[in-house]
């Protein structure tokens, strides 16, 4: 298991990243790209929170077309945050490990959607309209 101060540094060490990311619309659409890749060979060792970062993906996506604006710059940063995490080769556990390979992975993806949830069920439902 990952301790919340572990998830809560790495957090906090990639908030800057993050931020310098946002504001960069081919660095995002890349990020989505790489997200996209790992989640094609790792679906099933990411779990329950597989659905969650699909949904986070496709939210930065929409964001950086312009589609979808109505989203806390708070939130975006923690969602790309989660996302950089995700992709990086470098991890508290290689993803390579089996089975507990993806654990922190799964970790850091429930610390964000602990503090986003209320605005990806609100994309979520705003998907659904369109």
């Amino acid at each position: 298991m990952v301790s919340q101060d572990a998830v809560q540094q790495i957090f906090d060490s990639l908030k800057g990243q993050a931020a310098d990311i946002i504001g960069n619309d081919g660095q995002l659409t890349d990020l989505v790209g790489q997200l996209q890749n790992v989640m094609h060979h790792a679906i099933k060792a990411l779990g329950t929170c597989a659905n969650d970062l699909q949904t986070m993906g496709n939210m930065v996506s929409d964001y950086t077309n312009g589609s979808y604006r109505e989203i806390p710059l708070e939130t975006i940063t923690a969602i790309v945050v989660a996302i950089l995490y995700v992709v990086s080769p470098l991890d508290l556990i290689p993803d390579a490990t089996p089975v507990v390979g993806y654990v922190d992975d799964a970790a850091v993806v429930s610390f964000v959607l602990s503090q986003v949830h209320k605005d990806i069920d609100h994309y979520r439902e705003w998907k659904q309209r369109q």
